[in-house]
């Protein structure tokens, strides 16, 4: 009982996430394990699961292949393209080891990590033997002006990765980086 009124104080007192608290999140149809090493995965993210499904359907071609998930977190988006696009290989990416980790052993848990390889390092940089290979890449980049991040939430603000959050003086700094270097990734599509 000690430990539980421990945990509210924390919850309460410090603001401290319910999600980091426990170290489980619920996302789609998943259970993630979460730490203050990565985001807590939004519902909002799941949207882009929703896109590449939809896309993939539009275009058959995209239900295989290599796709990217740059900038992984808890490995959510590559988890979910793994389960929603069981022909394609994922290849997840992120510039922290530690939520890397977290990426590798959720990947585990829910029996995909024979489908997707994790690399560590910043956006495309490790992944340059892909090069005009990848059939689709997904991010969830840092989007927030960086003068904008006191004012979050405390829950966010003072608990979530900030590497993770910061978008630099605009917050569009990842975005910019991600749609330069993008198109040498992907495969050409002649258009028809």
């Amino acid at each position: 009982m000690a430990d539980l009124a421990n945990l509210w104080d924390r919850r309460l007192g410090d603001r401290v996430p319910v999600q980091y608290l426990t170290g489980k999140t619920p996302w789609r149809n998943l259970l993630l394990q979460v730490s203050p090493a990565v985001l807590i995965p939004r519902p909002e993210t799941e949207i882009l699961i929703d896109l590449a499904i939809a896309a993939s359907q539009n275009l058959p071609d995209l239900q295989q292949g290599n796709w990217a998930d740059l900038g992984t977190g808890s490995g959510a988006i590559a988890i979910g393209l793994a389960t929603t696009l069981p022909m394609a290989h994922i290849h997840a990416v992120d510039f922290s080891s530690q939520a890397l980790a977290i990426a590798q052993q959720n990947a585990r848990t829910l029996h995909v990590d024979d489908r997707i390889q994790f690399y560590l390092g910043s956006w495309f940089a490790p992944l340059s033997l892909l090069q005009g290979r990848l059939s689709g890449m997904i991010s969830n980049p840092p989007y927030i002006p960086s003068q904008l991040i006191s004012n979050l939430q405390p829950e966010v603000s003072l608990h979530e990765p900030h590497l993770a959050l910061d978008g630099g003086p605009d917050g569009l700094n990842a975005i910019r980086q991600l749609v330069a270097i993008a198109p040498g990734y992907l495969v050409s599509r002649a258009s028809g």
